[in-house]
């Protein structure tokens, strides 16, 4: 038995909601990191690291970058800037 169309079109828009919705956020994703490394000289290997930490999952890479000192308080306080203009 199939679905009714009705139900097919939101399960199809439903999907392609969230295709946009990752897509977007893969972009702002890919923007915060290239801004990590261009203003806030973050290296790429840093970046990996932490994107690979357990913690990840559960903190926002801004902070694993505080907690563990890659980042000064100062350099916080611009990422955080830096997001509330974006976002």
């Amino acid at each position: 038995m199939n679905p009714p169309l009705q139900e097919l079109w939101l399960i199809d828009r439903t999907r392609s909601n969230l295709i946009l919705y990752w897509e977007a956020a893969m972009s702002s994703n890919t923007q915060f990191i290239q801004f990590l490394q261009h203003e806030m000289a973050i290296s790429t290997a840093e970046i990996d690291v932490l994107l690979r930490h357990p913690e990840q999952a559960h903190a926002p890479l801004q902070m694993l970058l505080w907690q563990y000192g890659l980042i000064t308080l100062q350099q916080l306080i611009q990422i955080f800037d830096w997001l509330e203009e974006r976002f």
